[in-house]
């Protein structure tokens, strides 16, 4: 789909992740890979059509089912079954896109520096930056082979030039190992993070951050330095922080960042970022929480305002009753 759209110049909110399934990814928020320019995949959902608890094929709009259309955009799959979605798409052909990695041991500072250019940037700059030990083994780029890495993630939804001025100020802040910043057709937006297409053996959670000054960047490089935990760091603001034309049960808009912590194997890990980042928290983001024991009752909790939670349970008990719907992320 996003191929198709591309070839009229528009392209779909999809993540960074653009195999994932379109469904689960847009009704728990969908963080967009352009976010910051365009808002939530869940923003720009027009219609659905949903089998509910007691059989009914209902079709879901903001106007006819209003209740169960904010409900089912935040609150995933607790309402009903969606067989068809239809959204609208943004005006996109090309990104100034790509990344830049650092030595995490070679070049101290690239969070901090980060974080103080993140500052600086328009909504038409959406990044992240990732810290990923890569295993010395055949088929990892020799420059990053056995190296803890920094990869700071490019999506700039405008001219290249005007790209290549904003990132200059990440340039300096070190020698890099690669960089791959690009013109491209948005059809290979998903080269930019280049996340696995096939499931892997990590299981962790996330955090929403305000803002996050010297004692939060102490925290995480603490905590970074040390095991085989990927963590990324992505910024958000811009369109993300406004409500949308047609509301939904998508929370934290307030939220400047978002952390998220992965740790490798099927066992739950410590989790140890996310709770020392406490202090900064303003709430979690429900597609990025993992699954069993790190989706429990508090998290699902966490992912919501205190309103928005209370809402979400009195039409839960509307719509589906003897609670049919058991699911992942389940409302507390």
């Amino acid at each position: 789909m996003i191929e198709r759209a591309a070839t009229y110049g528009l392209a779909p909110l999809n993540g960074s992740a653009p195999h994932v399934g379109v469904l689960g990814y847009t009704l728990g928020g969908g963080l967009a890979l352009l976010g910051r320019s365009h808002g939530y995949a869940a923003d720009r959902v027009i219609g659905m059509d949903v089998v509910t608890a007691d059989g009914r094929l209902r079709h879901v709009t903001p106007n006819g089912e209003p209740d169960l259309y904010w409900a089912l955009l935040g609150g995933r799959d607790n309402f009903g079954i969606v067989t068809a979605m239809e959204f609208g798409l943004v005006p996109v052909g090309r990104l100034y896109g790509g990344g830049l990695f650092f030595d995490a041991a070679g070049v101290p500072g690239v969070l901090a520096a980060y974080l103080r250019w993140t500052a600086t940037v328009p909504e038409r700059m959406n990044s992240s930056v990732a810290l990923i030990p890569f295993p010395d083994m055949p088929g990892v780029p020799e420059e990053l082979r056995g190296r803890r890495v920094l990869h700071v993630r490019i999506a700039f939804a405008g001219p290249a030039e005007e790209g290549e001025r904003l990132v200059e100020p990440l340039r300096a802040i070190g020698p890099r190992l690669v960089e791959t910043l690009r013109d491209l057709p948005y059809a290979e937006c998903g080269s930019i993070h280049d996340d696995p297409p096939v499931p892997m053996p990590w299981t962790g959670d996330d955090v929403l951050l305000g803002e996050l000054d010297d004692a939060a960047i102490r925290t995480i490089d603490e905590r970074i330095s040390r095991g085989e935990l990927i963590v990324e760091l992505r910024h958000l603001g811009g369109a993300l922080s406004r409500p949308p034309a047609h509301p939904n049960a998508v929370g934290h808009r307030d939220a400047r960042y978002l952390l998220a912590e992965l740790h490798p194997g099927a066992a739950h890990g410590p989790k140890e970022l996310v709770r020392a980042l406490a202090p900064w928290s303003v709430g979690r983001f429900l597609n990025l929480m993992g699954h069993g024991e790190d989706a429990g009752p508090e998290q699902v909790r966490s992912a919501y305002d205190p309103a928005d939670l209370e809402r979400l349970a009195a039409l839960k008990a509307v719509h589906d009753p003897c609670g049919t719907f058991r699911v992942t992320y389940r409302l507390p």
